[in-house]
This record gives C-alpha cells, structure tokens and sequence, in this order.
C-alpha cells in the first residue's frame, strides 16, 4: 500500500531518478514515492536495478529502466521509455555518480573520461532529454547531485571534487536558462552519509568523518531524501540555483567537537 506525505503537491507528478537503485538515490526514490509521485529509477547494472525495484515496491511502483546515464542515446531512450509508461518527466533527479580514488599525478586518460562522463556529460544529457517537455508545460524541478568536496576537496579525490564543482557550476547555469520556462534547477551537497559505500570506504571511516561535523554524527540517506523531495515540491517555487549543504555543519567553526567537550551532559 502506498503511504504518501501530505502537503507537498506532488501528487500524480513524474519523476525520473538516475543511480536510483541504491544509497542515496533509492532514498530519494522512496521519498517521491510517499510523496505521491510516480516515480522510474535508472541503473545501468540490471541485478542492483532489480534490487532496487524490490526494495521500493514495498512503498509504491516504481518503473526500473536499465541505461548508461553516460551515453546520449540509452538517456534519450530512457526518457522516452518513462514518458510512454508513466506519463512526462515532472521532476528529474541527476543523482547517478561514481567516485574516484586517485592522485592527480596517477590519474589516466581513460579514468578522467569514465568520472566526467558519468558524473557530468550525465547531467547535460538529461537536462537536455526532459527540459522541451518541461517547457512546453511550463513547470519543471532539476536537481542535481553536488557534494561538499565542490568546494572542500580531498587530497586523493581530486577529480571526484572537480566534478562536483562542474555540478554547481552547470546547475547554476541551467537555472538561469530555464527560468523563463517556470523551471526551476537547484542541487543538494551531501557530506558523509552513512551509504554502504561510504561505510566500505577504507581511506575516510564515518566515525572519523563525523568529528568534523557540528552535529558530530553522520547523515542519513533519508534525510538527503527529504531535502530533495522538498526541491521537487511546490513549497520550493521560489528557489532555483540554489546548492543545499546537507553536511552537519561541517566544519562552520574550526573545531567543532569542542562545543560538545564544553556542553554538560544533561
């Protein structure tokens, strides 16, 4: 039985979810989905797609779409695919992203290429696939997956954080130019968030991470997801361009774990 979340008119809207199979995006899946929408998750590995649908039809419907999120045709094909089942793209999440481990003095050609193309080219595919419908009906949400590391990088990830920076830039700019058209483009910038691949990280465990943090614990995927479906609603009209820190207040002071050393226990 679906379970919506009153209040934030999405009812009936379409939303397309890219890396919508897992962690964050299967979070933001399932949020749309009690939010009211209809909601297509996108993957290019069938066995997490599949997975990923399972998971989710225990809140609604979701419609699973195996494509490469990096190639112009299967993002078209895709698009296409929604639109004939579940109706046209109302919101478009460019969540799919993949991470990269590398210093800048060892890092490849071909790995430059695979990290952009998924984690930026992406992006321009499906803006550039959903936004003629969003425009002809003049109403449309974009929201795309930034990241803290767009402006605080990590040594080793550097072409991971570049990405991210080209995010903001790109969501910036799509925000102006689809303004006109009653769309509105913003993105949201997770810091550690507790997903089975951070989790899996060797280099940065979360318990570390959280030590930087004013709230001195990690996210939650689900907590990524309501700011999200809070972006898609109608209660965020008046915002476009705008970049959401989702990071506990990472770093708002120098040292933020003295706070909690100075706080008595209640």
């Amino acid at each position: 039985m679906l379970m919506t979340t009153p209040a934030y008119g999405l009812t009936d809207r379409v939303a397309l979810v890219t890396g919508g199979s897992r962690g964050i995006g299967r979070a933001i899946a399932a949020a749309l989905l009690r939010a009211g929408c209809r909601v297509a998750i996108v993957s290019r590995n069938p066995d997490t797609l599949e997975a990923g649908r399972r998971a989710l039809s225990e809140i609604g419907e979701p419609l699973a779409v195996r494509a490469d999120v990096s190639a112009q045709d299967d993002v078209r094909g895709a698009v296409e695919t929604v639109a004939a089942r579940l109706g046209a793209i109302d919101i478009l999440v460019n969540n799919a992203a993949v991470a990269s481990r590398h210093g800048l003095m060892t890092l490849t050609r071909e790995h430059w290429d695979d990290v952009m193309a998924v984690n930026v080219r992406s992006l321009l595919f499906a803006c550039q696939a959903v936004a003629p419908e969003m425009m002809r009906r003049r109403w449309g949400r974009i929201i795309n997956a930034a990241s803290y590391a767009a402006w605080h990088p990590s040594i080793g990830r550097g072409l991971y954080a570049a990405t991210k920076a080209a995010v903001v830039s790109l969501t910036k700019t799509w925000a102006g130019e689809l303004a006109p058209h009653g769309i509105t483009v913003n993105a949201y910038a997770p810091g550690p968030i507790a997903t089975d691949m951070a989790e899996a990280d060797p280099d940065t465990p979360l318990a570390m991470a959280a030590k930087f943090l004013a709230l001195q614990r990690v996210g939650t995927p689900e907590e990524v997801a309501d700011i999200v479906t809070f972006l898609a609603s109608e209660r965020a009209a008046f915002l476009t361009g705008v970049i959401v820190d989702i990071s506990g207040g990472k770093y708002v002071v120098q040292d933020p774990w003295n706070a909690w050393a100075r706080t008595p226990p209640v």
